[in-house]
C-alpha cells in the first residue's frame, strides 16, 4: 500500500520509481523519429534545390532570348532602308502557330541559324515591321524549355525614325 503525504491538507504520491525495463526500445524510437525528421528537411531542402535550379535556368532562357532580340534589332536599324524585308511570319499571333511568309533577308537568315536557345525554331520567331513612317519593329522570340509542353516568348518594340 502507498504511503500518502500530506502537505497542508494536500495529498502528496511519492516519486514512481522506473525501471529500466519500461524504458527499454525508448532511444531507438527517439533515433527513428529523429531519422524521420531529418528525412524530411532533407527532401524539403532538395525540392528548394531543384526549383531554384529551374528558375534560374529559365532567367538563363530569358536573358539570352533577350539578348537575341536586340540583337536583330540592332541589325535592323543598322539597315533601316530594307527594315521591310526582315518581317517574318508576321501575322502570327503566338509562338505556337506561324502565319504569314518567312522572310528571305540573309541577315535574318543567319540570325534564326544562330538562336541557341532550346526549341526556338525558325517558324516561331516573329518579326513585324509596320509600312507606316516612322516605322514600328515588333520582334518576338520564342523558345520551349526542356520538359515543357508551352512556349516562352520575350518580345520588344521599337520605333524606326
Amino acid at each position: 500500500m502507498l504511503k500518502r503525504f500530506t502537505l497542508l491538507g494536500t495529498h502528496v504520491l511519492p516519486p514512481v520509481r522506473t525501471t529500466v525495463a519500461k524504458q527499454r526500445g525508448s532511444a531507438l524510437l527517439e533515433a527513428l523519429i529523429a531519422v524521420v525528421i531529418f528525412s524530411v528537411g532533407l527532401l524539403g531542402m532538395l525540392k528548394v534545390q531543384a526549383n531554384s535550379i529551374v528558375r534560374s535556368s529559365d532567367a538563363l532562357y530569358r536573358a539570352e532570348a533577350n539578348a537575341m532580340a536586340q540583337e536583330i534589332m540592332g541589325i535592323i536599324w543598322t539597315d533601316k532602308a530594307n527594315a521591310l524585308g526582315y518581317s517574318h511570319f508576321a501575322t502570327s499571333t503566338n509562338c505556337a502557330t506561324a502565319s504569314g511568309t518567312a522572310s528571305t533577308n540573309a541577315n535574318l537568315t543567319q540570325w534564326l541559324g544562330d538562336l541557341k536557345l532550346p526549341g526556338a525554331v525558325a517558324t516561331a520567331q516573329s518579326i513585324v515591321v509596320s509600312a507606316t513612317v516612322p516605322k514600328v519593329v515588333r520582334v518576338r522570340v520564342c523558345w520551349r524549355a526542356p520538359n515543357t509542353s508551352t512556349f516562352s516568348n520575350v518580345e520588344i518594340v521599337s520605333t524606326l525614325p
